[in-house]
Parts: C-alpha cells; sequence; structure tokens
C-alpha cells in the first residue's frame, strides 16, 4: 500500500514526443519529474519487445526521478475466446517477466473485446486457474484487470471482483471512463465515484484501495463508443476554468474529493485527450488544492 497518492500518464505524452528528448525514450522519467508528476504506464498494443539492458536503463532513470512504473500487457491478449487463450497466456508471462525486470508491481491486463462465447462462471474459472498459477510463480506482481468496454463482454466491476477475491495481488483497474458507462454514465458526483471504491473495499478489504491503479478522463459516450475528452472541456466544444453542469464527465474535481474523503491513495492515470500531462496536473492540483477543504 502506497503513503501518498500519485498521478501519472498512459503512454508517453504526445508534448514528450515531439520534443528533443524523445530520441530517448528513456528521458520520459526526467521530464515527468520536471512536471512534478509520479507515474507513467507504458503500453503494448502487440506483443512485449524491449530486451534487458533497456529495462535496466528504464528501471535506473525511474529511480532517479521517483517515477513509478505501470505495465500495460498487450492489447491483443483475449482470454474470453479459448481459440486465443494459449497465446494471450503466452502473452501475459511475458508482460510478467518484462515487470520482474522493470521491477514494476504493477501490471494493467485487458481480457478481451469478445463477446462471452460461455457461460460467465466457465471464463471466471478459466482465469482464476491461470492467474493463480502466475501469481505463485511471480509473487511480487499485483495484477490490474480492466473491465469491459461493452455490456455484451465479459468484465464488469462485480465480475471482476469475483476473481480478485478468490486470487492474492489481483484487484480490479478502476477505469472510470468504462465504469461510467457501466454505470448509465452515472459518475457525475463525488459520491457516485465513491460508491464504485466502496464497492471494492466491501470485496477486497479497505487496504486493497490504495493498491488500486485508476484511469480517468471525461468522456463522451456516443453510439455505444467511448470518446475520451479534456478536464474542463464543455459539451459545446469550449474550455472552461470552473466545474460546469455542461462538462463532461467524470470530472477532475469529483474524483479528488472521492479519494479525499475515503482516505484511499491510490495511483492515477490520465489518459485524456491530447496532452496526457495536462489531465495528470490537473488531476493532482484538484487534489491537492482541496486536500485541506475536505470533510473527512
Amino acid at each position: 500500500m502506497q503513503e501518498e497518492a500519485r498521478f501519472g500518464v498512459y503512454g508517453f505524452p504526445e508534448n514528450f514526443l515531439t520534443s528533443s528528448l524523445a530520441k530517448k525514450r528513456y528521458h520520459i522519467f526526467a521530464w515527468l519529474n520536471e512536471k512534478n508528476l509520479q507515474a507513467i504506464e507504458l503500453e503494448w498494443t502487440y506483443g512485449i519487445n524491449m530486451n534487458q539492458k533497456r529495462a535496466q536503463k528504464y528501471y535506473e532513470e525511474s529511480i532517479t526521478h521517483a517515477i513509478k512504473i505501470i505495465l500495460h500487457a498487450p492489447k491483443d491478449i483475449d482470454f474470453i475466446h479459448s481459440s486465443k487463450r494459449e497465446r494471450s497466456i503466452h502473452q501475459l508471462e511475458r508482460a510478467y517477466r518484462l515487470a520482474v525486470q522493470l521491477h514494476c508491481h504493477d501490471v494493467v491486463v485487458s481480457l478481451g473485446s469478445s463477446v462471452k462465447m460461455c457461460s460467465t462462471e466457465e471464463i471466471k474459472q478459466d482465469l482464476v486457474t491461470i492467474l493463480q498459477t502466475l501469481q505463485q510463480k511471480y509473487p511480487d506482481i499485483r495484477i490490474h484487470l480492466e473491465p469491459a468496454m461493452r455490456k455484451s463482454e465479459f468484465g464488469n466491476l462485480i465480475e471482476l471482483l469475483d476473481i480478485a477475491s478468490r486470487v492474492d495481488r489481483v484487484y480490479p483497474c478502476m477505469d472510470l471512463p468504462r465504469l461510467h458507462v457501466w454505470n448509465g454514465c452515472n459518475l457525475i458526483y463525488p459520491e457516485r465515484i465513491m460508491q464504485l471504491f466502496r464497492q471494492v473495499e466491501q470485496r477486497l478489504g479497505k487496504k486493497a484501495l490504495s493498491n488500486l491503479i485508476v484511469h480517468i478522463c471525461p468522456i463522451a459516450y456516443e453510439g455505444g463508443k467511448i470518446y475520451p475528452k479534456t478536464f474542463g472541456e464543455l459539451k459545446l466544444g469550449q474550455l472552461s476554468l470552473f466545474d460546469s453542469n455542461v462538462e463532461y464527465f467524470p470530472k477532475a474535481s469529483d474524483y479528488a474529493k472521492a479519494i479525499l474523503r475515503l482516505q484511499i491513495t491510490p495511483t492515477t492515470i490520465s489518459c485524456t485527450t491530447g496532452s496526457v500531462e495536462v489531465g495528470a496536473k490537473r488531476l493532482r492540483d484538484s487534489y491537492f488544492y482541496q486536500q485541506p477543504f475536505v470533510k473527512k
């Protein structure tokens, strides 16, 4: 359990990639430190490609600049279709091995974007068996299971909590844009965000809450698709310095109030459109601005 809340970015921000520092990707850690951010989630779309020397350099730079590394396993992993399961286990184990090389303790896993092909209980039991085997082999790794994007798919919060309650060091990844959709786009108050965390607490205990990885950005949900937005962006396409009922949800201020009231310190990853570091800084600033005033 970490003692302080951390705020960071998903992937390499565009503003970093267009800077001279991007010639050496490991400069990302110094770049984030300069912006007073504390975490990065490294993503792989297909496969894992990082040699041991490079992984060691990333680890050294992350320690020097006090940046927490989170690893996102390849997004082509699919545990729902049985025909893709063996390859997915292989991909996930490669992610575990890279996490060990990076001295990274947190791996985020997408379960697959397929419509359920067998019973929910079958899927859960298969995943429990797979994760128990890997967690025994890699005892320092925490796994964070991403919620599904659509209600026709396996992976709502209750299903993920069922798996997490059966396997040590497994948690749901609190992807608030997806959970916003799963909950009828109702994460429009701090209390509603708090309810989600309380669901986790009821199943996994209070200590689990500060081990969580949270993905957050405001979204538009149209035609069954999620469109990331920028904090403060209005539905009319403008920007506001102040909270407004016509902003996209979930909002940075509501999230900050929720975790302050619950007295929890998860790692919060900005997934906003455009400059993710700007979103991360807004989340961080909202948290520390409200810290003296929130009634716990």
